[in-house]
């Protein structure tokens, strides 16, 4: 963000040499040299080829229908990435996260909660971690509701595994998203 800020634009932050880069006083001479050095042409190729295979859609916080509330936070991040539908991501939401490891009374009034929520027209969004989280995003499914899957790791490195089929549903009941590039782990 402070990149963007003091050069105008993400392509001028791209286009700028390590001298400019050095001269921001932004980034560690450690940092400015590995993003002067960064094969861009390659990660650009494999990301757009993997956002294809994916149908993944890019949303740049510069952009309209980034969401909302989302701009508001600090640090918001520069870019997101949605696999499903983009227009979710403004709707009334609420969050309902809690322990991988819950008790089944737990499990059960997440699953209840989200349910009810969801039909009452209110997106659930969670992280899509085992536990809490999991059983939010079935209740919101299991009442034909909206749900937000939220991860901490690219797209295409999906986490945790066996929760692969339920972000596909997610997917096409709402949407899954991450702030980091498609193979980050």
């Amino acid at each position: 963000s402070r990149l963007i800020e003091h050069f105008g634009s993400a392509a001028n932050v791209l286009q700028a040499d390590e001298k400019e880069l050095a001269a921001s006083q932004i980034l560690s001479v450690e940092i400015v040299s590995k993003l002067v050095n960064f094969s861009r042409g390659e990660f650009f190729k494999i990301e757009r080829d993997l956002l294809a295979k994916f149908k993944v859609t890019v949303v740049t916080l510069a952009d309209q229908d980034y969401p909302q509330l989302l701009k508001e936070i600090p640090d918001a991040p520069i870019v997101l990435y949605v696999r499903g539908d983009k227009d979710v991501l403004n709707s009334p939401s609420i969050a309902v996260v809690g322990p991988r490891l819950a008790s089944m009374y737990g499990l059960s009034v997440a699953e209840k909660f989200s349910s009810q929520l969801s039909e009452a027209g209110i997106t659930i969004v969670s992280g899509l971690a085992k536990g809490v989280d999991t059983s939010a995003h079935r209740g919101a499914l299991k009442a034909k509701g909206k749900t937000v899957a939220v991860l901490g790791c690219g797209l295409a490195e999906m986490y945790p595994p066996e929760n692969a089929r339920l972000a596909q549903e997610i997917a096409q009941n709402g949407a899954v998203v991450s702030e980091f590039p498609m193979t980050m782990p």
